[in-house]
């Protein structure tokens, strides 16, 4: 079965997820879908942030921000047989580019937060029993 989800009905959704997931760093994220990819703008609270397994990265980031910061990131996410991988493209920090090694340190600090908690740059099981995404200019067309 193959429906389309439009950008306003998306965003509502993630802001009610957010409202259920209390324990989450992350305040607010915009989803804005483009062709054959999305961006995400996100305000972290870094405060909430917590380091299990502390790479360099990841320590030396956190140690430089704290309180609420603004990210932008862009990214693709393919799914094959059920299973998606996000790749980040771009990202930024309150405007200022970052490289994505760095964000996908950030990324899979908030991921692990998530309940249940997630790798967002490994590979992973797709929701819902989706199967396939397509990104197109304010919609995704999903199949199940």
């Amino acid at each position: 079965m193959e429906f389309e989800v439009r950008e306003p009905d998306l965003n509502a959704f993630l802001r009610r997820q957010m409202e259920l997931e209390r324990a989450s760093a992350v305040d607010e994220i915009h989803v804005t879908l483009l062709n054959g990819s999305f961006r995400s703008d996100l305000t972290v609270d870094m405060d909430q942030v917590e380091i299990e397994d502390p790479s360099l990265t990841s320590s030396l980031f956190l140690s430089l921000f704290k309180g609420r910061q603004k990210l932008r990131l862009e990214g693709k996410l393919s799914v094959r047989n059920g299973t998606g991988t996000y790749r980040t493209e771009n990202a930024w920090l309150n405007g200022v580019p970052l490289p994505a090694p760095v964000v996908d340190s950030l990324i899979r600090i908030l991921g692990n937060k998530q309940d249940p908690p997630f790798d967002p740059t490994r590979p992973f099981p797709m929701p819902f029993g989706i199967q396939f995404v397509r990104f197109e200019s304010g919609l995704v067309v999903v199949r199940n």
